[in-house]
Parts: structure tokens; C-alpha cells; sequence
């Protein structure tokens, strides 16, 4: 096929790929990441190569801003500390930079009576998705004990993977599109209100928040935009209507969903009294404070992308208080990946932003909005700024189902008539560069492609509980870049089968792409005290507890073992005397108050059930090191005991609350 026939399909790869990465697991997965990369690259070039006419897109800022964006991106995995995740990051970020450049270059096109232009297009896809995913979203509300709405942004393999902050944030961004997608100058109330009860069945503050923000927003816009504001009493009217809607359908799924499973309570949720209590406000301050502090250790290019879930533990101060991300975008960018990208990208917000703007006050409108209306961009400006406020308190970009359109509708809040006199410098640079990052994607995609196919082998066959096969593809999976715990899970197994040359090795190699995972180091502990290596076990063990003690209380008793083995292996002079005192490594004084002080604060939690740390392995860990603290220190073994009543009570009743809840009807 010749490439300026490929590249009139590529509107059609775009809408079908926004299908497919919203509907299946909203974009989560790493498929979504590769099929994107390929469809923005073949795009890219089929773009570069097909145009008879080549032309910079009159944005000459947003296209200097965006490819370096993308190339401080990839410098910064390059010097990451956890290089052994970023890389997906790195190829869903410098895909969705290209599809936006790929927007503003392509030719102006009018629509016919058979041929709609791509914006309509785009809109009418996204907003039939939207409602379909919503649909989805109802059964998996009504007939799973999921006690928030998720549309399709869930993971039926995994009990924890399904998230209702990222769906909240999705319909933040299509409910507007629901809304621009009406006929006859009039608003589809039943479609919008339709979308908008499914938001507030999400149960997210933030959300909500957004959300009155985004009516303010409108609001304000269509008062002031050229031949709208006559209308504003009838357009404030009709969206009322569609959140009267909106309510009665809030109201409707909970009255089914209520003889199933409970339904969550919106005076609690108000309250912070709900299930998670204030932390979900509380530790978002402090992932806040933390992202600071890891941008100010490495302000220039960050500590790499995906490096937040690794580095910030180093800071945690409380129980189970760790994220992904810092729950804020800018934050997550100035931490990970630098300040030069944080800025970059907030400078390309503005101009687009600020270019929008111009549109929506001028009364410029979009191809796919009504003549008589004309609120087509006052509702894409709407809709993104509703995606940029939610972002500031919870982070879901790393959906492919979310960034594609919020890219794409970038693009157009950005585009301007292209003036043909206008003199562009290092033109030849501004219209290769993409296609030049274009093909490096793909190669990049194309080889760690081949080896995520054997290392999901391997994967497989260690749930499977076939280690040796799973040696096996991992071994062929050696040159992967983009190995995940593809180390760690080939240690682990070497551990378990008595292999330790192997298992030291596997963990040497883990630490060259990542020296800031707990895991690895309490991992090393283990097979150091197997070893009986005691002092490169206690050193090992204090890193692990550095770096991890606040969410894994294995490492807290590993460390109490490995200082009293240590002990224990170093008679003196006096036999008899070894035999009838306790011995005590000096180091003992220092970590048992730490210790103790982790292990009240993990019995705190468990009581309160926080991050539900009752259905994990912590409180048997908890109950290990409260025994052997009441065997160091006679005088509070009845304070301890008392932890432990409480431990095992609290455990009890919350995995039998567990046990006991109703399965699914659909899976």
C-alpha cells in the first residue's frame, strides 16, 4: 500500500484504537501501550512520506516544546535509578507527543454530505464509547461487590485492580463530548445526564470537585464568548435538566444494586468517615511533600520515569502511605522525570490553553458544532481543563483510554489557520524530527516486543507454579530492557530451589537497573541469613528496613533474626554464662524501639483496617516480632500480649468480613 493512501486510514487506526484502549481495561495494560506506539509511529511516517505538500503546523512553539518533551523524557530513563520500569513510559508519552503533532500537521478538511470531517468523527466515537463503557460500568456496579463505579477501567484477574478515581476522570473528560454531540440545537439531556450519573457513581470527591468547577468554567465562557452569551439562561436550563438526570440515575442503580451488595455511603464519603477515614486526603499532603523533597535531591532530570513506587518508601513515615505517583501530575513529573519535563510540560499546557481561550472568546466553532449553538470549543476547553484540575490530586494520565483523546483534544484547542506567508526556522529539523522519533519508537517497541512476549511466558508458568519452566523463558528473555521483576522473580525462584550462586547473580543483575526496591534487598537478606552470612545480612537487612519497613513487616523481623542470630554465633570466654543469658547484639538497642514504635503503628492499622493491611501477611509478621520482643523484654510481655489479642481479633474479624462477602455474577 503506498503511503498516501496508508495515511488516509490513519484516522480510522486512531478511532479504533480509542475503542479498543477505553473498552479493554480503559488502556491500562502494556498491549494498549505497544498498539499505540505503533499506530502513532506508522502515522507519523505515513505522514512525513505521504505529503505531497509538507508543512509545519503553525504551532511552532508546541512543536519545540513537544519534542523536547519527549527527548528529556528519554534522557531521563536513560539515567534513572529504577531503569527497570519507565521504558512503557516513555513510549506512551513520546506516542501521544507525535499524535499530537500528527494533528496539527494534517490538512484542513471540510466536511461533505457523505464525508465527515475527522473532529466529528472523533466526537461521535468518543461519545458512543463513553456511553458504552458507562453501560459496561452499571452491570460490574450492580452485579460485583465493587461498592464504586468503574466502567471499564477494571482488571477481572486481579480483586484490587479496578478504579473508579481513573473512570471519574474519564467521564470528567466526555461528559462535555456527550453534551457537544446533540442534534437540532438542542441538548441530548437524556445522553448527558446518563454519563454524569455514572460520574457521581464513582463516589470521587475529586471528581465532584472537578466536575463544579468544570460548570463554573462553562458557565463563565459561554458568557463571554461571541454569540453565546443571549443564550445562557437557556443553556444553564438544559444542563440542569441533564443533572436532574444524573441524579435519578444515581439514585435508580444503587436501589438495584442494594439487594446484591451494600451500596457506599455519600454522608461518610463527605465526611471522610468512610472505609479509607481522612488518609486518602491526609497522604496525598504527604506524597505532595515528598515528590518536593525527591525533586529537590534531583531537580534536573528526576530520579526516572516510573520511579516514584521505588524512591518514595525512603520518606514514608506511616503505614502502607506509599503510591504509584504523587497524585499530582506536575509533581509526578518533577519527581520522576525533572524539572526541565514538569516545566515543559506546563508550558505547553499554557499555550495551548491560552490559544484556546482566543478560539472561545473570538466565537471561532468546531466543524461538529451546530451553527446556532456554537459551544464546540467552550466544551473541549471545558472538558480538558476538567482532566488538568483532576490530575492535580490524582494522577491517571498512565491510561492510554484517557491520554489518547486528552491528546488528541490538545491538538485540537490548539489548532490555528496556517498563514502561508508565515517564515518558519529550522523547518527541515521541525519536519523530520518526528518521523526520526517516530522510527526509534518503533524499533524500540518492535524489539521489546518480541522478548514481552517470552517473558509473559515465563510469567505464566511461575503462577502456574512451574519454576523450571519459568527459568527457562526468563533465561531467553535475558536481553529484555523493559524487565519489570523479570530479576527479582528469577532470584526468587533460585532461592526456592536451593540454587544461591544463581540466585545472587539474578539479584546483582536486579540491582543494576534497580537499587531502590525493598524487595531486592530483603530478598538478599534472606538468602544472606540462609548463608548465614550474618554481618552482610544485618547490613543488607538495614537497607531493606530503610527502605521498605513501613510496608513490609517481614523486614522488621528478618533484620530482629539476623541481629540475634549474629549474636548467637559469637560465644565468649564464659560457656556456661552463654548458656544461661540472653544475648544481645549491639545493635539491638537501636532498632527494637524502632521496631516497636512500626509494630504499634501496624497494630493501629490493623484495627482500623487501614489499606485493608488485615487481608496481608503483616499481622502474622506483627505477632512473630511482638513474641520475640516479649522473650527481649520480660517486664512488657503482658503489653504485648494485649497487641497480640488485639491482632489476632481484628485480623479474625475482617478476614471472616471478607470471606463472608457475596461473589460476583459475572466473574
Amino acid at each position: 500500500m503506498r503511503l498516501e493512501k496508508l495515511s488516509q486510514h490513519c484516522e480510522t487506526a486512531i478511532l479504533i484504537l480509542l475503542g479498543f484502549t477505553i473498552l479493554w481495561k480503559g488502556g491500562k495494560t502494556l498491549e494498549s501501550v505497544w498498539l499505540l506506539t505503533g499506530v502513532a509511529g506508522v502515522c507519523t511516517l505515513a505522514q512525513y512520506f505521504g505529503s505531497k505538500q509538507r508543512s509545519v503546523a503553525s504551532g511552532q512553539k508546541i512543536t519545540w516544546i513537544v519534542l523536547l518533551f519527549i527527548a528529556a523524557t528519554a534522557v531521563s530513563y536513560v539515567l534513572s535509578k529504577t531503569k527497570n520500569y519507565g521504558l512503557d513510559d516513555v513510549l506512551r508519552d513520546g506516542s501521544l507527543g507525535l499524535l499530537l503533532l500528527w494533528y496539527l500537521k494534517r490538512p484542513e478538511t471540510v466536511a461533505t454530505a457523505t464525508k465527515k470531517t475527522f473532529e466529528e468523527q472523533f466526537f461521535q466515537v468518543l461519545s458512543a464509547i463513553a456511553i458504552s463503557s458507562c453501560i459496561v460500568g452499571l452491570f460490574i456496579y450492580v452485579l460485583q461487590p465493587v461498592n464504586r463505579f468503574v466502567g471499564t477501567f477494571a482488571d477481572p484477574r486481579f480483586h484490587t485492580d479496578y478504579w473508579p478515581n481513573a473512570a471519574a476522570q474519564f467521564l470528567l473528560l466526555t461528559w462535555p463530548i456527550v453534551l457537544l454531540r446533540e442534534k437540532k440545537s438542542r441538548f441530548s439531556l437524556l445522553p448527558t445526564g446518563f454519563v454524569l450519573g455514572c460520574l457521581f457513581l464513582t463516589f470521587s470527591r475529586g471528581g465532584i470537585i472537578a466536575f463544579l468547577g468544570q460548570i463554573i468554567l462553562l458557565t463563565i465562557l459561554l458568557f463571554l464568548r461571541q454569540g453565546t452569551e443571549h443564550k445562557l439562561r437557556i443553556h444553564l436550563f438544559r444542563l440542569a435538566g441533564s443533572l436532574l438526570i444524573g441524579v435519578c440515575v444515581f439514585f435508580s442503580m444503587n436501589a438495584l444494586r442494594s439487594p446484591f451488595y451494600p451500596v457506599e455511603s455519600v454522608q461518610k464519603k463527605v465526611t471522610f468517615t468512610a472505609a479509607e477515614g481522612s488518609s486518602s486526603a491526609s497522604e496525598r499532603a504527604s506524597f505532595w511533600k515528598q515528590a518536593l523533597i525527591l525533586t529537590a535531591k534531583k531537580p534536573i532530570f528526576g530520579w526516572g520515569p516510573g520511579s516514584f513506587r521505588f524512591v518514595q518508601p525512603h520518606l514514608q513515615e506511616r503505614v502502607l502511605a506509599t503510591s504509584d505517583h504523587p497524585h499530582n501530575i506536575f509533581l509526578k513529573l518533577s519527581a520522576e522525570r525533572g524539572v526541565i519535563v514538569a516545566t515543559l510540560f506546563l508550558l505547553l499546557l499554557f499555550f495551548i490553553f491560552q490559544n484556546g481561550l482566543h478560539h472561545v472568546l473570538r466565537g471561532k466553532r468546531l466543524e461538529s458544532s451546530p451553527d446556532s449553538l456554537r459551544i464546540g470549543f467552550p466544551l473541549v476547553f471545558t472538558a480538558l481543563a476538567g482532566v488538568i484540575a483532576h490530575n492535580l490530586i490524582d494522577f491517571n494520565l498512565q491510561f492510554v483510554g484517557i491520554a489518547l483523546p486528552f491528546w488528541i483534544m490538545l491538538g485540537m484547542l490548539s489548532a490555528q489557520a496556517k498563514k502561508a506567508t508565515e517564515k518558519v526556522k529550522y523547518k527541515k529539523f521541525l519536519l523530520a524530527a518526528p518521523a526520526l522519533v517516530a522510527v526509534l519508537l518503533l524499533l524500540i517497541a518492535f524489539r521489546e516486543g518480541m522478548y514481552l512476549i517470552t517473558s509473559s511466558m515465563g510469567r505464566h508458568a511461575e503462577a502456574q507454579g512451574d519454576g523450571e519452566k519459568a527459568l527457562e523463558w526468563y533465561e531467553l528473555s535475558r536481553g529484555e530492557w523493559f524487565t519489570r521483576d523479570l530479576e527479582f522473580s528469577s532470584a526468587n525462584l533460585y532461592l526456592e530451589s536451593g540454587k544461591f550462586e544463581e540466585a545472587e547473580s539474578a539479584l546483582n543483575r536486579y540491582y543494576e537497573k534497580n537499587g531502590e526496591d525493598a524487595r531486592g534487598w530483603k530478598l538478599l537478606g534472606i538468602l544472606l541469613a540462609t548463608l548465614e552470612s550474618w554481618p552482610e545480612a544485618i547490613e543488607v537487612y538495614e537497607t531493606a528496613f530503610a527502605y521498605g519497613g513501613w510496608n513490609d513487616l517481614s523486614i522488621s523481623h528478618g533484620l530482629l533474626q539476623v541481629l540475634l542470630a549474629e549474636t548467637y554465633m559469637q560465644p565468649t570466654s564464659d560457656a556456661a554464662a552463654d548458656s544461661k543469658r540472653l544475648p544481645l547484639h549491639p545493635d539491638l538497642a537501636v532498632y527494637i524501639p524502632e521496631i516497636e514504635k512500626r509494630v504499634r503503628a501496624f497494630v493501629e492499622a490493623i484495627e482500623q483496617n487501614l489499606h485493608f493491611v488485615a487481608l496481608s501477611p503483616n499481622p502474622e509478621e506483627a505477632i512473630r516480632i511482638l513474641i520475640t520482643l516479649s522473650v527481649l523484654s520480660p517486664q512488657k510481655a503482658p503489653e504485648y500480649r494485649a497487641m497480640i489479642d488485639s491482632i489476632e481479633r481484628e485480623t479474625l474479624e475482617e478476614r471472616d468480613r471478607w470471606k463472608a462477602r457475596l461473589p460476583g455474577w459475572l466473574w
